[in-house]
Formats: structure tokens, C-alpha cells, sequence
């Protein structure tokens, strides 16, 4: 898992730094610092809590998704989170946005709450998955934030994504989240269907728990 984190930061540092044409890019940095924090502290508890997590997540990402749209909606995700790097690290080169520290901080925060409504749906959801799948042992889980939101890992995915642009000091970027939203719901969608049919129960639960994303919106 180390050397996963190593390879994942080290992509993100490039995309930054190289794209921002200087290392004296303060909030490429702390962007960086705040995801090395955020895996280490969730890779260290479940490593320890519980392994099959994380050894499953690891396989699923080895592994990729089956059905060939969301192969394409999450090839596309991944473009659109390079862009939003890449566009970044250009702001920062040739000066288009100024965001105040304050802005910048208010980010770190909305990042730090991200991260905790993903880390609080591991500890309910010992199949939380990466990808569209259902395991033979797995069950519905209507607790935690289940009781609030049927997809809560998605809805800290929503935080952490509105947060980058904002700590990386771009405006510009922000700009790339829509189209990234828009395929979400798609992704969303399709894995209703797919649960509703395949993992018993999950009707039942889409009834009584009406919200997918937003508390009291949608």
C-alpha cells in the first residue's frame, strides 16, 4: 500500500509542478501534504481494523470495472481530474487567479470533512466498493451515514473533488467540476439499477432512505 500511495503522489506532484513550471508552488504542496495525511491515517487504521478492506479496494482498482460504460465514465473521470491539475498548476504559472489564504483554508476544510464522511462510510461498510460489483457475503447497510444518504462515499468524494481547485489557488479550475458531477450521476444511476436487482434488500432500502447525494435535495 506504500508504494501505491508513493506512485499516486508522485503522479500528482508531476501533473502539479511540472504543469506549474516551478516547485515554489505553495499550494500544490499543501494539496499534496493533505492527501499524504488523509492516506496515511486511513491506510494505517485499516490496515490494522480491518485488512480485507483494504485488500479488496486494492484488487478492485488492479482490476478496473466490467461493464464497459463505466469503464468509459470512469476513464473519463480520471481525464477530467488530470485536467483539473494541470489547469491548476497553469494558473498558478501564469498568475489568472488570485484566491485569498482565507479561501484557501475554508478548502482544507471542506477536504478534511470529505475525507471523514469517507473514512466514517469504511468503518460502516466493510464492502464498500470501488468498483459497480456485489460480493456473495455482502449485505444492505442502512446505519451511519447509510441512514442519511444512500451514497455517502460519494457524497465526500463531492467535497474533496469542490475542495482541490480552491486549495490549489484556482478558480479556473473549478470550471472542470460540473462535467465531473453530471458523469457522477450517471454512475450513480447505473449502480442503483444494478443493486436494486443483484443485492437483496436494496429496494427495500432505496424506499425508505429517498436521498442519493445531498441531504434534503437530491
Amino acid at each position: 500500500m506504500a508504494v501505491n500511495t508513493a506512485k499516486f503522489l508522485g503522479v500528482l506532484g508531476a501533473l502539479l509542478f511540472v504543469s506549474a513550471g516551478t516547485p515554489r508552488f505553495w499550494e500544490g504542496w499543501l494539496f499534496l501534504g493533505f492527501n499524504l495525511a488523509w492516506l496515511q491515517v486511513a491506510g494505517a487504521y485499516f490496515l490494522r481494523k480491518d485488512p480485507a478492506l483494504v485488500e479488496r479496494r486494492l484488487k478492485q482498482d488492479e482490476g478496473g470495472e466490467k461493464e464497459v460504460v463505466q469503464k468509459r465514465v470512469m476513464a473519463v473521470l480520471r481525464v477530467l481530474g488530470v485536467a483539473t491539475l494541470v489547469l491548476a498548476g497553469l494558473d498558478h504559472r501564469f498568475g489568472w487567479s488570485a484566491v485569498p489564504a482565507g479561501v484557501v483554508a475554508a478548502a482544507c476544510v471542506l477536504f478534511v470533512a470529505g475525507a471523514a464522511v469517507i473514512f466514517s462510510v469504511f468503518l460502516e461498510n466493510t464492502y464498500t466498493s470501488s468498483i459497480i460489483e456485489v460480493d456473495a457475503a455482502q449485505t444492505v447497510v442502512a446505519t451511519g451515514p447509510y441512514r442519511v444518504l444512500r451514497h455517502p462515499m460519494y457524497s465526500g468524494t463531492l467535497l474533496m473533488g469542490l475542495a482541490m481547485p480552491l486549495m490549489l489557488g484556482s478558480y479556473w479550475a473549478l470550471l472542470l467540476l460540473p462535467p465531473g458531477w453530471v458523469l457522477l450521476v450517471v454512475r450513480i444511476l447505473a449502480e442503483e439499477r444494478f443493486l436494486s436487482h443483484e443485492l437483496r434488500g436494496y429496494a427495500e432500502y432505496m424506499r425508505r432512505t429517498p436521498k442519493r447525494l445531498i441531504p434534503g435535495v437530491w
